[in-house]
C-alpha cells in the first residue's frame, strides 16, 4: 500500500500544474503617481477632415466619431518603458485599450483585457503603446515601419476607424495614414 500516499502527492501536484499563472495587475488610476488624463488625436495635416480631431469610440471601435465623446485615458507604466492605456473615467470594471486582429492589420480597441479569450493566429496587445516625447506620438511596440491609418466606417458613414498596419499587410479598402498623439486634458 505504499502507492496510496503517492495520490495525495500526485493529486496536488497535477492541481499545481493546471492552476493559471497570476496576470500582472494594472496600476489603478487611484494608486498612481501620476494622475494625468489624456486625449488621443489625430495628426494628419494632409487629410484637413481628420487633422487635430480626437479620438472617440463607437461599442469597442477607437477612431474618429462625430456623436462621440473624446476618449480618456490615464497611463500605466509597463516594463521597458512600453505602457497600458487605460480608459477614463474608471467604471465598475477595467477598460483599456487594445490593438487586436490578424494579417498584419490591427484595429485600435477598447476591452476589458481579462475577459478576452485570443483565438490562436490572432494578435491581442494591451499593453506594448509606446509614447514618445517630446513628439507625443503614440505607436505599437516602437515599431518604425508600421504606421496608424484610417479607414471609413462600415458602421458609422461620418465616422473613420483608427488601425494599425504593418508594412506587409494587403488592403484593398481606401485608407488614410495618419500619426495618432496624446495631449493632456485640461482639468
Amino acid at each position: 500500500m505504499k502507492w496510496t500516499s503517492a495520490i495525495p502527492l500526485a493529486l496536488l501536484s497535477a492541481l499545481s500544474t493546471a492552476s493559471p499563472l497570476p496576470q500582472e495587475e494594472p496600476e489603478s488610476y487611484e494608486t498612481q503617481s501620476d494622475p494625468t488624463i489624456y486625449n488621443l488625436k489625430i495628426d494628419a495635416p494632409s487629410v484637413p477632415d481628420l487633422h487635430n480631431k480626437l479620438l472617440s469610440k463607437s461599442t469597442d471601435q477607437v477612431g474618429l466619431f462625430p456623436n462621440a465623446p473624446a476618449l480618456e485615458f490615464y497611463l500605466t507604466t509597463r516594463p521597458q518603458e512600453a505602457t497600458t492605456l487605460a480608459t477614463y473615467p474608471i467604471g465598475i470594471v477595467h477598460e483599456a485599450l487594445v490593438l487586436t486582429g490578424t494579417n498584419s492589420l490591427y484595429d485600435l480597441k477598447t476591452t476589458q483585457p481579462d475577459l478576452i479569450e485570443v483565438t490562436p493566429g490572432t494578435t491581442f496587445s494591451v499593453n506594448e503603446f509606446t509614447l514618445d516625447e517630446p513628439s507625443g506620438q503614440v505607436s505599437w511596440r516602437g515599431a518604425k515601419e508600421s504606421a496608424w491609418v484610417a479607414f471609413p466606417s462600415s458602421a458609422d458613414p461620418k465616422g473613420f476607424e483608427i488601425k494599425w498596419k504593418d508594412p506587409d499587410a494587403i488592403t484593398i479598402q481606401n485608407f488614410f495614414p495618419v500619426r495618432i498623439v496624446y495631449q493632456k486634458v485640461e482639468q
